[in-house]
Formats: C-alpha cells, sequence, structure tokens
C-alpha cells in the first residue's frame, strides 16, 4: 500500500476513534462543572455514579481500540483463555458475552486482533445490548454472533468487511476495513449472515 494511502487511512481511524471517545469524556466534563456548581449540602452521589460509569466506557473503549488497532498489543493473548479474560473485563455494561470450552492457542496469531475488531463492529451495530457468543475452540477458525432487539449492519458495511469496499473509505467504514485487511493477512475467509435480531461472522483459515 502506498505511504498516501496509508495515511489518509491513519487519519480516518484517528477521527472515528476521536468520535466514539468524545462522548465519554464529554460526560466526564459535565460532571466535574455540576459538581463545582453544588454547594457542601448537595447530594452529589448520582453525578459521581454518572461519572465514574462514563470513566468506565471511555477506558473500555480504549482498551479495545488498542487491542484492536495498536501494534504488539495483544501479542502475549496466545490462547483463548488469556483473551476471554481480556475481552469480559473491557465489556460494555449493556452486553454479556459467552464462550465454547475451548482452551487452544491460536494458530492464526491474528485472530484475537480480527475478533476484537469485530466486537467492536457488534457494539455499533446493536446500540441497545446484546449476547455475544463466540466459538474458537480449534485455534484456527471461529463463529462469533450477536443476538439483540434491533440490528442494524447496512450494505455498505457489509461490502467493507467482505471485499474491502470502494474508494471513499469513511471514518464510518473504517472499521470494518481493517476487520477486512486482518482477514485478507492471516489468509481467513469471513462469511456474514444478518437479520434485525441477529449478527452472525464466521472465519477460517482458507490456506
Amino acid at each position: 500500500m502506498h505511504r498516501e494511502n496509508n495515511l489518509k487511512i491513519t487519519q480516518l481511524l484517528s477521527s472515528r476513534l476521536c468520535h466514539d471517545l468524545i462522548s465519554p469524556v464529554n460526560a466526564i466534563r459535565s460532571g466535574i462543572e455540576l459538581l463545582e456548581t453544588l454547594s457542601p449540602e448537595d447530594d452529589a452521589e448520582e453525578i459521581r455514579d454518572l461519572m465514574k460509569q462514563s470513566t468506565n466506557n471511555a477506558l473500555n473503549r480504549l482498551s479495545l481500540f488498542r487491542a484492536a488497532f495498536g501494534q504488539g498489543s495483544l501479542d502475549t493473548l496466545k490462547d483463548s483463555k488469556s483473551f476471554q479474560e481480556f475481552l469480559c473485563s473491557n465489556l460494555p455494561e449493556d452486553f454479556r458475552i459467552q464462550f465454547d470450552d475451548g482452551n487452544q492457542n491460536f494458530v492464526a496469531s491474528s485472530l484475537p486482533r480480527m475478533i476484537t475488531t469485530l466486537i467492536i463492529l457488534c457494539f455499533e451495530s446493536c446500540p441497545g445490548g446484546g449476547d455475544i457468543v463466540l466459538e474458537c475452540s480449534d485455534g484456527q477458525s471461529f463463529k462469533l454472533s450477536l443476538a439483540g432487539r434491533k440490528i442494524f449492519f447496512p450494505n455498505n458495511l457489509k461490502a467493507v468487511l467482505t471485499t474491502g469496499g470502494e474508494d471513499p473509505l469513511t471514518p464510518r467504514d473504517i472499521i470494518a476495513f481493517f476487520a477486512y485487511s486482518y482477514c485478507e493477512e492471516a489468509g481467513i475467509k469471513l462469511e456474514l449472515n444478518i437479520n434485525p435480531s441477529e449478527l452472525e461472522f464466521k472465519g477460517s483459515l482458507s490456506r
């Protein structure tokens, strides 16, 4: 990939990450401003709880973004057990996740990064929360499913995820583009099934 294209992708990813982080950070700032207006007699417990929730939200997003897009950030997670622990500790409160009983080494070293990126797509596809099931028992293939009340996964996002899409990419597309690129790099064939209440990704080594 040419350096000019690398720069464009970096700009798109930076825009997307900043967009996703600014909401909880603004909530924390608003909480601080409210606390400054209160007298010592006022009850600030609710404001502190909201600030704590926003702080945890921002930290969870940062951890997932670093895992999905940072250099070497998942190198230590070579087995499914440690990866499961990482996901559970950074899951948004409206989501639940279940795993199969496998505890295998990852044959495809990029598999944790790829799955993390797909899980981020799950979060944005079902803002009201849902149930995620990850099956990855053999270390070289996986099935990731999301069940929720209303799942929205637009066609252009599906096209980027399965084919790489067409220029110009946008900040909204860029996470799907990274997931596609990780699949291509690892030689993983990705299948996608969508209906209004379920989203399913299936991946397996194609070479």
